[in-house]
């Protein structure tokens, strides 16, 4: 698409040229920041950018679209808050007396980018080209269409179970494995960073200077509670590839049991966390031990890279176990790696997950194991009273199975939230929440006045003061029961498909038919059935047809007139 006028400049759809985009609803006379570069500015007359879709103390990042390519690209400009300003002419200038800690930043900035542009990793969205100009550095990201894993728990029910969370998270491990190769760190590994692709894939954003993940850096951090390991708040400790193993474990914590883990740093104080005993029946134990390995607090006592993660999380391993740490304990060499934690035998390896438990208590999980997995013996066929004498880490045990019939604490008793209209993902990631009320879902309900997702009832009162883990039970929204079919005429196909599933239309309903049309633009959608316009439940069926036409031409038309933003 070499004439771009008919972009969107918020979603890089050709919308016609619409004034306000039909497709997202941008409209360019609405935004005003001078701290952004302008949308409809245009980089080495190839890179066309639209808006700013997330400012972190890193810089910003802005849609855009690669005009030779022909694809929807992630613009990364670096500019750190605090550290420069924009000039008129959109140049980054220097903050007085920050000379240091910029040019520190930047340097880093351009290694990584162009180490990433070397890099050919699956799960990897992968870096087109590293850019220096007025003043700043970019890197240029191309797109790969798809939804925050966030998002997609939402909509699939909030957890999925380890069968299908394996495939997924495995070649994540291993494009990990290959940056810490290359010397980068993520550090900000979370359902916020990792995409759940159309191709069926993770992949991985947000990979960034380490200034960004250091709540101690000069830089002003974004970090990820609940994901973030105890090296990214206490500078005793260093971050390095073991950080990585705690973020990527601590993702799929929540995958697997609903909410992420209370915050590093808030269980270096007291450490209680804990999983339900319904979900300690589903998991398998080995991913259980893994899982409890890779969220140690002390880096040293931590699984020591992905490698050993991954072996941790296949059927072959997941049996090792950390030693004991030494008290004030605090290795600066952590982070970095090392040998693997010492294995303990197979018959032992749930000791971990029920430290802290009695021992009648763990007998009846065992028995449920068990029964519900159909394994002969999960303990190898020795005596599980053997299992009560495990020595475990001497810092909080990860995998205390919930206790459901000690009586609540009466003389403590705790005010209800107000929930209506509060989105159910937030409440669902509060994790000082959850660690006070049971938090689950009573039904749900079409309802115009209130959003999708967004809590419509609560079966306690808001203000009422009840006792720790009380249940409170929320009716939440579909949305309305009917929703407009979008004009997806001139959309890709994957933006499509994006589009119809923040509409809040089931994947399995959405159906893609190939059609011939030489009068409509190739390769991209031709219309819809029910056509654009027409009103449709959320529960109906849609076809969404594609254009097989394919335009052959050996004529190459240079687009005049850029703008450039150098």
């Amino acid at each position: 698409m070499n004439n771009t006028d008919r972009l969107c400049l918020g979603c890089m759809n050709d919308n016609g040229g619409a004034a306000v985009c039909p497709i997202c609803g941008y409209d360019p006379s609405a935004v005003a920041d001078d701290e952004v570069i302008t949308a409809g500015t245009w980089i080495k007359e190839r890179y066309l950018v639209g808006r700013v879709i997330e400012t972190t103390g890193e810089g910003n990042t802005y849609i855009g679209w690669d005009n030779q390519n022909d694809n929807v690209v992630y613009i990364k400009e670096y500019f750190p808050l605090g550290l420069c300003e924009r000039q008129k002419n959109k140049s980054v200038k220097i903050t007085e007396g920050r000379e240091y800690d910029f040019n520190n930043g930047i340097m880093t900035f351009i290694e990584i980018s162009k180490k990433l542009s070397e890099l050919d990793l699956p799960s990897l969205m992968p870096v087109v080209e590293t850019l220096e100009l007025g003043g700043s550095a970019y890197s240029i990201i191309k797109s790969s269409a798809g939804i925050p894993l966030r998002e997609f728990l939402l909509r699939n029910g909030g957890v999925l179970k380890w069968e299908q969370a394996k495939p997924l998270f495995m070649p994540l491990l291993d494009t990990l494995e290959e940056l810490h190769k290359a010397g980068i760190y993520h550090g900000g590994i979370s359902p916020e960073t990792v995409i759940v692709g159309r191709d069926g894939r993770l992949h991985l954003m947000g990979v960034s200077v380490p200034q960004l993940r250091d709540a101690n850096s000069e830089f002003t951090s974004q970090i990820f509670p609940g994901f973030a390991a105890i090296e990214q708040y206490d500078p005793q400790y260093e971050i390095g590839a073991a950080t990585d193993v705690y973020g990527v474990a601590a993702t799929l914590f929540r995958v697997l049991i609903g909410n992420p883990p209370m915050a590093a740093n808030e269980r270096a104080v007291h450490d209680n966390m804990s999983i339900p005993a319904k979900a300690a029946e589903t998991i398998p134990p080995y991913v259980l031990t893994a899982l409890a390995n890779a969220l140690q607090i002390d880096p040293a006592n931590r699984t020591s890279g992905m490698a050993a993660l991954h072996e941790d999380f296949s059927r072959s391993g997941g049996t090792g176990v950390v030693p004991a740490p030494v008290p004030g304990d605090k290795s600066k060499n952590g982070g970095k790696g090392g040998a693997p934690a010492p294995k303990m035998n197979k018959n032992l390896k749930y000791g971990l997950i029920t430290a802290g438990i009695t021992v009648g208590a763990l007998l009846i999980l065992a028995i449920i194991l068990i029964l519900i997995l159909g394994r002969d013996s999960i303990f190898g066929g020795k005596d599980t009273s053997s299992v009560a004498s495990v020595s475990a880490p001497s810092v909080s045990s990860f995998g205390d199975v919930d206790s459901t019939y000690s009586a609540p604490n009466i003389e403590t008793l705790y005010e209800v939230p107000d929930f209506a209209g509060k989105s159910y993902a937030e409440i669902s990631a509060d994790s000082e929440l959850g660690r006070t009320f049971k938090i689950t879902i009573k039904g749900t309900e079409f309802n115009n006045r209130i959003a999708a997702g967004h809590v419509i009832s609560q079966t306690v009162a808001a203000g009422e003061k009840k006792a720790k883990d009380t249940e409170i039970q929320l009716v939440i929204s579909l949305g309305n029961a009917e929703i407009k079919v979008p004009n997806l005429a001139g959309t890709s196909e994957i933006e499509a498909y994006i589009a119809l599933l923040e509409l809040g239309l089931s994947k399995d309903n959405i159906e893609f038919v190939e059609r011939y049309d030489e009068n409509a633009e190739p390769q991209l959608i031709i219309s819809t059935s029910p056509a654009a316009g027409e009103s449709i439940s959320r529960f109906d069926s849609i076809e969404v047809y594609v254009n097989t036409y394919e335009e052959i031409t050996n004529e190459y038309d240079a687009f005049e007139g850029v703008s450039s933003a150098e």
